[in-house]
This record gives structure tokens, sequence and C-alpha cells, in this order.
């Protein structure tokens, strides 16, 4: 066992002479790399205290990466719910649109409730649902 840290500055001496591995973890976390045998490889009690540290020194880039994520979770989810919707509402309007791309657009825009799509996205879209009929 190590020697104790006491106080702030055995916290601050200890800062300045972080283990490596408490580094190696971080990044191995963050980065979403190595095998659990590999993390493993390099827990020590020194090593947890350093990635601690570590990771205290590094919170507003862990809150943005993770705030980052969430959005992009949301995002997809939302553009998910997006699609389903205009797919339901082609299923039973594209007919009325044959070699009418804007003007369809333009409807599903006016007529969708709360889809939350511009124009372009659901052009986007229109042709992709036309393409997965067309293959089906």
């Amino acid at each position: 066992m190590g020697a104790k840290i006491t106080g702030l500055k055995g916290l601050e001496d200890y800062q300045k002479n972080q283990d490596a591995n408490g580094k190696k973890l971080f990044d191995m976390i963050v980065k979403e790399i190595g095998t659990d045998q590999e993390l493993r490889s390099l827990i020590t009690h020194r090593s947890l205290l350093s990635l601690i540290l570590h990771t205290i020194d590094h919170q507003k880039k862990i809150r943005a990466l993770v705030n980052s994520t969430k959005s992009n979770e949301v995002s997809v989810a939302a553009k998910q719910k997006a699609q389903v919707i205009l797919y339901a509402w082609l299923d039973k309007n594209i007919q009325k649109y044959k070699g009418k791309l804007d003007l369809c657009a333009s409807d599903a825009e006016k007529q969708i409730k709360h889809l939350g799509r511009g124009n372009h996205w659901i052009r986007i879209e229109i042709s992709a649902y036309n393409r997965r009929i067309k293959n089906s």
C-alpha cells in the first residue's frame, strides 16, 4: 500500500504525480477501447484514485460528451418518430401525388401537425419511401 494522502497539500502533491494507469483507465473508458481484462489489469487503489482525480479535472469535457450523446439519442428518436408519422400519412396519400414531389412535401408539411421537420427533410423521406415501395 502507498503513502496516505492527507489534506489539500497531500492531494495537490498526489495530483502532480498521478498514477499513469488512472489516465489509461480514463482514456479507455471514455474512448470505449480495450477489453474487460485489459481494464481489470490496470485497477489498483492508486489507479482508481487517479482515475477519480482525472475525472474531476475533466468534468466539463465529460459533461459535454455525455450531453452530446444524450442529444444525439434524442435527435435520432425524434427523426424515427417523425418518419413513422410521415410514412403513415404517405400510405394514405401518396397515390394523389404521382410525379409531384414538391406538392406532396408541401402538403405533408402543412397537414401533419407536430411533425417538427422541414420541407427538405420531408422531400428526402418521400423519395426514400418511394424507393422502398418500388423495391417491395
